[in-house]
């Protein structure tokens, strides 16, 4: 063995169960490079493979040290050859080769990583999060039979995981926040306006991108300057004067005036730094988004630069998801009124 002594028990243990045998009979050579009949043989010594069926492959002679277990891998499916019946026995075997041909015999045998005897079929659910930018996917995925016991196997998943974050989930199979906030504006009944800032009409394009946004969003106003603030939003001016275009104050009210404007049932706003440079005094990533509706106002104060140089564009899109994520809330207090009345 040489060099190769550490290998020895297990080259010893697989000697004594007769998977593996020397290429004389007081040698080994396992510094050579394993071919691709070497591998299939192994496979089938180990797992205890058969078969009826003795014909082999064209490039195989009944005299060859593994033409027996060759036959057999090729009639239990374990190895398909490179065409015109072939299999190229002599040459190297790659790393994929070798995946693929203990995958097939695992299949063959019904057994897991190292489970024998078990189904071929394990039911089990996985839940694995994907972190974007400014939220979290939580892919819940099902194994079962069929698609019909999967699916059972999926529900309860996903209940439990909407309740662990209970206000933070803003749909089920829904790929986007806006298609979530049209969505629920749709089922409520209920319609949206937009007064922007630092996002300069992004929250607006966003909700627009859903098909069929028109029914329920009304429009919006790019208030980049205070002169539009005051006269298109109704900003007042002393607000303005007292705590400056970024501040929960303004923002609070961009979204009213929006509202009683439009006429819409819900108005959110945003407006803040998105630098790169500081602005009256405020530092780049703050940012104040404000909802407004007859039964629901706030103002979320944010702060949402990492200090790592330009983040112009990732300020404005995480803002974009709290002015939307708003809205979504403002329909969900809306309808947990509705059912709090209903209960009374």
């Amino acid at each position: 063995l040489g060099n190769h002594a550490w290998a020895e028990d297990a080259i010893n243990t697989l000697a004594d169960e007769g998977i593996v045998r020397g290429t004389t009979a007081t040698t080994y050579s396992p510094a050579n490079n394993i071919t691709r009949a070497d591998f299939a043989l192994l496979l089938v010594r180990a797992f205890k493979l058969s078969s009826d069926n003795a014909e082999n492959f064209a490039d195989v002679s009944a005299s060859d040290y593994f033409a027996s277990e060759l036959a057999i891998a090729r009639n239990t499916g374990i190895v398909n050859g490179i065409g015109d019946n072939k299999y190229a026995p002599r040459n190297t075997i790659t790393r994929q080769d070798m995946m693929v041909i203990v995958y097939r015999a695992m299949q063959k045998l019904n057994v897991g990583f190292g489970i024998y005897d078990e189904p071929k079929y394990t039911d089990f659910t996985t839940v694995a999060p994907y972190a974007k930018t400014g939220e979290v996917q939580i892919r819940v995925t099902a194994a079962a039979e069929n698609a019909e016991e999967a699916q059972k196997l999926l529900a309860p998943t996903v209940e439990k995981v909407c309740t662990m974050m209970d206000g933070y989930v803003y749909g089920v199979d829904v790929d986007s926040l806006q298609k979530a906030a049209i969505s629920a504006l749709k089922q409520a009944g209920l319609t949206a306006a937009t007064a922007e800032s630092l996002t300069g009409g992004g929250v607006s394009r966003r909700l627009t991108e859903v098909s069929g946004a028109s029914a329920v969003f009304f429009g919006g106003v790019c208030s980049y300057t205070d002169e539009v603030k005051r006269r298109l939003l109704g900003v007042k001016e002393e607000t303005l004067k007292a705590f400056g275009a970024v501040s929960a104050e303004t923002a609070l009210e961009m979204a009213r005036g929006i509202r009683e404007r439009t006429g819409a049932d819900i108005g959110v706003s945003t407006t803040g730094v998105a630098g790169p440079d500081p602005s009256e005094g405020k530092p780049v990533g703050t940012v104040f988004v404000a909802v407004s509706c007859e039964w629901f106002e706030q103002v979320l104060p944010l702060q949402l630069a990492r200090g790592t140089g330009n983040e112009r564009e990732r300020v404005r899109v995480l803002s974009e998801n709290h002015a939307i994520h708003s809205i979504l809330q403002a329909v969900w207090k809306k309808e947990e009124g509705e059912k709090h009345a209903k209960d009374i």
